[in-house]
Order: C-alpha cells, then sequence, then structure tokens
C-alpha cells in the first residue's frame, strides 16, 4: 500500500547536485540503475509512481556540481518556494522577485502564471502571502484596469455601461455590464409592468 505523501514529501531534503544528492534521490537513481520502474520504486520506497518520475525528472535536470554557497542559496531560496515565507525583500527567491516585477508592471494574473510556469492560484495566493509578510510598500495592490484587459481579476476595472454608455467600475466586465444607475431605473420599470399584468 503507498504512503501518504504529505507527511514525507516534507521530509524530504533538497538535492541541489548530482554530487550532492540526498539519501532518497540517490536510492532513486541507484534503484534506476538496476534498471527498475517508477511504479516498483514507488512500490519499494513507498510513493506514487507520479512522484517517482517527477523526482527522476528533477534529478537528471540538477547540475553535475555546485560549491558550498552556491548549494546554501539553492536550498534557502528551494525552502522559500515552497511555502516559507521571506522576512524582507533581500530574501525574496527568483519566482517571487519575477511575480512582483510582472504584476508591478500591471499584468493580470493569468498572465504572469504563464510567465512563471505555474497556476494563477499559486500566483494570487502566494502574492496575498508576500504582501502580509512584506507590508503593501514591497507588494502593492493593482490598481484599476483597462476594460480591453479586465475579465474577471481580483480588482475592479472600468468599462462602458451597455445602456447608456458610462463607464464605472466593474469587477467582471463578462457578468456584471449594466450600470448600478440602469440597473435602478431598469428595476422600476419592471415593477410598473408587473403591476399593470397583475391590476
Amino acid at each position: 500500500m503507498t504512503a501518504p505523501l504529505g507527511d514525507k514529501r516534507k521530509s524530504i531534503p533538497v538535492s541541489v547536485a548530482k554530487d550532492r544528492l540526498n539519501s532518497f534521490d540517490q536510492r532513486i537513481v541507484d534503484m534506476r540503475s538496476r534498471k527498475m520502474s517508477h511504479v516498483q520504486i514507488g512500490l519499494e520506497l513507498g510513493y506514487s509512481d507520479r512522484m517517482i518520475a517527477t523526482r527522476w525528472r528533477r534529478i537528471k535536470l540538477l547540475p553535475d556540481t555546485v560549491d558550498d554557497a552556491e548549494a546554501a542559496r539553492i536550498i534557502a531560496s528551494k525552502a522559500r518556494s515552497m511555502g516559507e515565507l521571506p522576512t524582507s525583500e533581500a530574501e525574496l527567491c527568483e519566482r517571487d522577485r519575477m511575480m512582483l516585477d510582472l504584476r508591478k508592471r500591471g499584468m493580470l494574473m493569468r498572465d504572469i502564471a504563464e510567465e512563471v510556469g505555474c497556476t494563477r492560484k499559486y500566483v494570487s495566493e502566494r502574492l496575498i502571502r508576500l504582501r502580509g509578510a512584506l507590508g503593501e510598500a514591497v507588494v502593492p495592490m493593482a490598481a484599476g484596469k483597462d476594460s480591453s484587459t479586465c475579465h474577471s481579476t481580483d480588482v475592479p476595472c472600468f468599462i462602458p455601461c451597455l445602456r447608456c454608455g458610462e463607464k464605472f467600475n466593474s469587477w467582471s466586465r463578462t457578468r456584471n455590464r449594466i450600470c448600478p444607475n440602469c440597473k435602478r431605473v431598469n428595476s422600476r420599470v419592471n415593477d410598473v409592468q408587473e403591476a399593470r399584468v397583475w391590476a
């Protein structure tokens, strides 16, 4: 039976180079050299074959060697990118720094996600957590966006009303296309028509 991944995954240390593999990754390399499949290795170690396959791909992409300073930097960077929050702007890992730069340029969450190589949800949640840890001075709230880039975002944007043409603040131009004034007028007209029908 496969062991749950959540607890074990946290205890696996980071491998920074092929000459500095942790014991878990070294066991995977040894088993692969004996021509064992990912499924067999997963059963042996108590993990899913998908997790073993992902780990194997990462091992193959590692550099052959790194010096001590670079190894320490990689380990700290990976620890932060896996959820630990930095205490200052200088401690930001490359991914967080890239997300902040793109967001400050006004890019949408989905565009940042494509650029960085992760999900939109991860970008949104990570920026919220970074803002909580570092403050709005480092991670500012996004400003209102133009209607050409606003679909469904975490900030309102200005779009023209379909009825009167006046621009108003909307959270989503695909759902809310009529301004509050026109909605009030429309509801009064509908109430009068309904009263005539029932009279």
